[in-house]
């Protein structure tokens, strides 16, 4: 997977004047039946296609573009995440992200609320990413209207029939970084460290299988002179670690290639998209064993470092380093009863 992120400049608008809505994304690894090894849900469900969800996708982007233009006509060059062999539960995850923000967005914009149907984690087909997008697609056009914004026709190309799931997940990434510009939530430290304490509590559930283990390990010391650039390479090896347990244990995960890192002086959104994803993957094989307790919710801890942020990451990278240890060789995990 390669991140070409860049954070959006601050704008002079109403909408900045917001609280801080906090972290937004709560949403895998380890105790995985090697029977569960994860199918193609997608090519289960006969009446909806990846086409479907990509056109779905590029429509609520199409109107996002135009929005952003209005209300933030200073904007940096957007940004870009590129994934491949992405599964519909890992689309869901960003789809959740999409509607979180576009529900902002339009209660920014039209003071209204509109509830989020209930998800799952685990046996996610398509129809479950189809509804989280049409909804937020809803939120969007909302906006559009009460604003005046009539976008021009999309371009016929969005319907090329070969369009993939991983299509629509890179698509869906730029959506929710134009979100970001226009709700004026920059990707900070906070939420980040969220992101991280959250995949902690998931990679202690599964160490509690093991009796003995370190379920949360001591921190490293504080390094203040620790960047972004240093924040990715960390939170990449622990996606690594994470892609040896899953082998371990008969599970796919997302294509990561961080090999050409374009990263900025700031905190910036790369670092949180990566956090999220790794959350996801824990979240994902701690829902597929139901003998599991639940993981504690994430909290808004308030304004972090990059350098506590890093330190918070240690801890996670130690629990990954004793899950690799315990699934080498022995897939234990993959004996967990659903």
């Amino acid at each position: 997977m390669q991140y070409f992120f860049n954070k959006s400049l601050q704008k002079e608008h109403s909408l900045s004047h917001r609280p801080h809505p906090g972290p937004a994304f709560l949403g895998l690894l380890l105790s995985v039946l090697a029977s569960l090894w994860a199918p193609n849900t997608w090519a289960a469900t006969d009446d909806i296609t990846p086409k479907d969800v990509y056109v779905e996708v590029a429509m609520a982007t199409h109107h996002l573009r135009y929005i952003l233009e209005q209300l933030n006509p200073v904007q940096l060059p957007k940004a870009r995440i590129h994934v491949d062999n992405a599964e519909p539960r890992e689309m869901l995850f960003q789809a959740q992200t999409l509607y979180r923000l576009s529900d902002q967005l339009a209660f920014d914009i039209t003071y209204t609320r509109q509830l989020a149907p209930k998800t799952k984690r685990i046996d996610v087909v398509a129809a479950d990413v189809l509804e989280m997008i049409e909804l937020s697609r809803t939120r969007i056009e909302l906006v559009s209207e009460t604003l005046g914004i009539t976008p021009p026709p999309l371009d016929a190309e969005i319907t090329q029939p070969d369009r993939t799931l991983s299509d629509a997940f890179n698509l869906m990434v730029e959506a929710n970084s134009i979100l970001n510009q226009i709700v004026h939530h920059p990707d900070q430290p906070r939420d980040v460290f969220s992101q991280v304490t959250l995949a902690i509590g998931y990679a202690s559930k599964l160490l509690s299988q093991y009796p003995g283990t370190h379920r949360i390990p001591e921190a490293d010391t504080p390094n203040l002179t620790i960047s972004p650039p240093d924040m990715q390479i960390r939170l990449t090896q622990c996606f690594e670690r994470i892609r040896l347990i899953a082998e371990n244990s008969n599970t796919q995960v997302l294509d990561l290639d961080a090999s050409d890192l374009d990263i900025s002086s700031n905190f910036t959104a790369s670092v949180f998209h990566l956090s999220s994803l790794i959350v996801s993957e824990l979240s994902y094989l701690h829902a597929s064993n139901d003998r599991l307790q639940p993981a504690v919710p994430a909290f808004d801890p308030g304004p972090k470092t990059a350098a506590e942020v890093y330190q918070r990451t240690g801890i996670l990278m130690n629990q990954l380093d004793q899950l690799v240890q315990l699934t080498t060789g022995i897939p234990k995990l993959a004996r967990g009863v659903r």
